[in-house]
């Protein structure tokens, strides 16, 4: 459904992502995969997951409504696996990818 109504999930939907770890980007470099299916791989370290549309009107500019989504790789909420990554077109296209609440970055992601 998502796929159908949400013009970021369509926007997003099969892309490919090249990451650093860090604030600062810095860090050790993983791929991110968000497939069109709903499925997420990455980053790095093996995991499989889901992702989906983020619109979560409590977080504010760190994470605007319709601007992102959460990747969950695995640990659900409060699980510390859910993520949330906030969508830049650029361009370059971007991802932040945030810890959920604390907005915490962990990722910093380039469309590949």
């Amino acid at each position: 459904t998502e796929l159908r109504t949400m013009p970021l999930v369509k926007k997003l939907a099969a892309s490919q992502w090249s990451c650093t770890s860090g604030a600062d980007g810095s860090g050790s470099a993983v791929s991110l995969e968000l497939g069109g299916n709903g499925d997420v791989s990455g980053p790095g370290m093996g995991k499989r997951g889901r992702w989906g549309t983020m619109n979560d009107p409590t977080l504010g500019a760190a994470c605007p409504v319709y601007a992102c989504i959460y990747i969950d790789l695995g640990g659900g909420w409060g699980g510390g696996g859910h993520n949330d990554a906030r969508y830049d077109a650029g361009p370059p296209a971007r991802l932040t990818v945030m810890q959920h609440r604390d907005g915490e970055v962990l990722w910093k992601c380039t469309a590949k």
